[in-house]
């Protein structure tokens, strides 16, 4: 039987205005760590349209946008914003097409603070189906990511209704988890997170046309001063950076001592092949380090996987290898890791009567037949010391998906050994689908 512990987590929101100085009194002296912010667009007939175009995967000139100031339908002021949308669709009309606009940010926000958001929209049916308002999100320094706000429901077409949301930066952490989850070995203190516009998300098959109004846009509350946003993001980045350093080093030095038996063995074109591939990933990995880029959870476990090839190539031909696995240790194993795992020799344990401590390895089967059983005999030690194996209690840690790594959050989806199964086979793994199911 297994006991899991629930720990239950509280979380309280406290606005901070805290003020730093080094002994002075003068003004000049202090720094706001949070400060209020405010942006507010009313969509006036007196006021220039705020909606601009963005990206569009179709030859602008086959779609119209007409934007025009509504007097008789809006929630405040005197007019709302009428935006019509008359497209031609891509030559193959059985493709999907998509049509952004923007309304920029100005100044635009952090998401380090408590900012809440609402606008006023109304669509007909069909618009309602294909029209979507959402946000772009800033993963600084390094990309953006677009994050939409659910479809309107067709039953509350042709009226106006409120698209709110009280506190963006929890909104927001879905795709964020999302993000950083296809991201080698992140989290969310590697980057700083902030908007640049509000999106509105046109798609649609063939010809169409759309209408949707806007109206009373507002986002409200506070945000952390730049200057120590900036600050706090560069740092984060800073200690990531040189994380993945220190990793893609010790993958080098791995290489490095393969290449030393490498040179001692006949050569073939399969092993050149790899250290061809091997060479080539380094160089890759190595410049976006360089210059700063993301680096993908993909792209480190195809470095991998050629140098778990290439070391099979040099090692002494085994049916299974075995690596020493940490029992005690959250160690995140992809299936493609194992070559920074050290090989398995012995294990040195001190146990008194009563005890138990647990052990862990890994086996890996070196020829395509696989591994169909495991069986163990009785232990034997040094002077002929030894215990039956009627005293292991043996499990297999199982390698699935798992919502949430180093947080309690419920989204994205993590393949982790965390599961340990007396028979394995009650849990499939769909590794193209990334699901997991159960029997």
């Amino acid at each position: 039987m297994h006991f899991f512990k629930q720990y239950l987590t509280i979380m309280i929101k406290v606005l901070l205005f805290i003020s730093y100085s080094n002994g002075s009194t003068s003004n000049s002296s202090k720094i706001i760590l949070y400060e209020p912010y405010s942006f507010s667009e009313s969509f006036e007939k007196n006021e220039s349209n705020p909606v601009k175009y963005w990206v569009t995967n179709l030859d602008k000139n086959s779609c119209k946008i007409n934007y025009s100031f509504n007097k008789n339908s809006y929630t405040e002021g005197n007019t709302s914003l009428k935006i019509d949308i008359d497209s031609k669709g891509l030559v193959d009309s059985s493709k999907k097409w998509y049509y952004y606009l923007d309304i920029p940010l100005t100044p635009a926000p952090n998401l380090d603070g408590n900012l809440s958001f609402s606008i006023d929209v109304k669509m007909d049916k069909e618009s309602a189906k294909n029209i979507q308002i959402g946000f772009n999100l800033k993963y600084l320094p390094i990309t953006s990511g677009i994050h939409s706000f659910k479809k309107i429901d067709t039953n509350q077409s042709d009226k106006w209704i409120t698209i709110k949301h009280d506190d963006l930066k929890a909104f927001t952490l879905n795709h964020a988890t999302n993000f950083i989850s296809n991201i080698y070995e992140s989290n969310l203190s590697s980057f700083g997170r902030a908007f640049s516009n509000i999106a509105i998300l046109i798609r649609g098959r063939g010809p169409q046309k759309y209408q949707i109004n806007l109206d009373n846009l507002k986002i409200d509350g506070n945000i952390k001063n730049n200057k120590e946003f900036v600050k706090e993001y560069n740092k984060g980045w800073n200690k990531y950076i040189k994380k993945v350093k220190i990793d893609i080093r010790k993958r080098e030095e791995l290489y490095s001592n393969l290449l030393k038996k490498f040179k001692k063995r006949k050569s073939s074109s399969d092993r050149e092949e790899y250290k061809n591939k091997i060479d080539s990933m380094f160089k890759e990995i190595n410049s976006l380090i360089k210059s700063n880029r993301i680096i993908k959870v993909s792209k480190i476990e195809l470095l991998d996987s050629y140098l778990r090839r290439f070391k099979s190539f040099v090692d002494d031909s085994s049916a299974i290898n075995l690596y020493k696995m940490p029992s005690m240790k959250y160690y995140r194993l992809t299936g493609y890791n194992t070559p920074l795992l050290n090989t398995l020799r012995c294990f040195n344990l001190r146990m008194t009567t009563n005890e138990y401590k647990s052990i862990a390895f890994l086996i890996e089967s070196v020829s395509s037949w696989g591994i169909h059983s495991v069986e163990f005999t009785d232990f034997i030690g040094q002077n002929n010391n030894s215990f039956s194996k009627d005293s292991l209690d043996l499990f297999v840690a199982k390698i699935w998906y798992q919502s949430g790594i180093h947080n309690t959050l419920k989204t994205g989806r993590f393949l982790t050994q965390e599961l340990l199964l007396k028979d394995e086979t009650l849990v499939k793994v769909d590794l193209k689908k990334k699901s997991t199911i159960l029997g």
